[in-house]
């Protein structure tokens, strides 16, 4: 397989807080790793570095994205590495996209930027991307702005815009905060598909029995930490560390409804992943 990201001791610092330590993974082309924990674990920050978008100061033993060296990429370097060799599905579709241009317009920026496709090519690019992300009437909804889509809708266009390039990765931070059941599933089916064209994909969520169900590798993380990592399917039946056993202890499957939910609840109804896999 294809190394897509290697990272070895990556740290990230703002001022005297070190909010990633030591952070080491690999991505392969066509997998996912989903890096779990709880907010302000540093999940999103770790993932915003393969972007050159930490926002913070970066030291790292290694820290390779699409086979070049990230450690000391001018900004030009990196605009010409995101969206088109690196992409992110942001978790807040509402905030993500600007409410006073058409989606079409938001998504054919990065075709401005790295193509010299016309304006009639980079429509018909936009359109296509809509429809493969399972837009309902792409073309008319690509006319509208952000406040006129739903939920689902609004996710969609940042799936599009995401793939739009041909990125060889895809990050996917929290990408079904705040949709409903049945477009959470829409989108890890998404997901799912976006690995299986062979691309790479990171994925950040705090929710295991979502993880289960597109994530190949799993690292867990604790204040800036991977505490536990390892395939998917150990992690998730064995786990080692006892704080990845909190977190699938807190899974809150198989409990009725108006009963506290806490660290200490065993769910009654494990959920599985995709090969049968359980969660308990």
């Amino acid at each position: 397989m294809t190394t897509v990201a290697s990272v070895s001791n990556l740290s990230i610092r703002f001022g005297a807080l070190t909010a990633v330590k030591n952070v080491s993974f690999t991505l392969e082309a066509g997998s996912c790793l989903a890096l779990v924990g709880e907010s302000g674990s540093g999940k999103s920050v770790t993932a915003r570095a393969l972007l050159g978008l930490s926002g913070g100061r970066v030291n790292a033993k290694e820290l390779t994205v699409v086979g070049q060296d990230a450690r000391n990429l001018t900004d030009p370097q990196w605009r010409r590495l995101r969206g088109a060799r690196v992409s992110m599905i942001l978790q807040d579709a509402l905030m993500a996209l600007d409410p006073l241009r058409p989606i079409h317009r938001e998504i054919e920026d990065l075709l401005r930027e790295h193509t010299k496709l016309n304006r009639a090519q980079r429509h018909e690019r936009v359109i296509q991307a809509l429809t493969d992300a399972g837009m309902d009437e792409p073309a008319y909804r690509a006319q509208q702005r952000s406040p006129q889509l739903s939920g689902g809708m609004r996710q969609r266009a940042l799936i599009a815009q995401a793939l739009l390039g041909d990125p060889d990765m895809v990050i996917a931070d929290e990408a079904t905060t705040a949709l409903d059941t049945r477009l959470t599933a829409l989108v890890l089916d998404q997901l799912n598909g976006i690995k299986h064209q062979g691309r790479a994909v990171l994925m950040i969520s705090h929710d295991l029995a979502q993880v289960a169900q597109v994530a190949d590798d799993i690292a867990v993380m604790r204040q800036g930490e991977i505490v536990e990592a390892g395939p998917a399917a150990q992690v998730l039946e064995d786990p080692q560390h006892a704080y990845t056993q909190m977190l699938l202890r807190a899974i809150p499957t198989g409990v009725p409804r108006h009963q506290p939910l806490s660290i200490t609840t065993t769910p009654r109804t494990p959920p599985t992943g995709p090969s049968g896999l359980t969660l308990n």
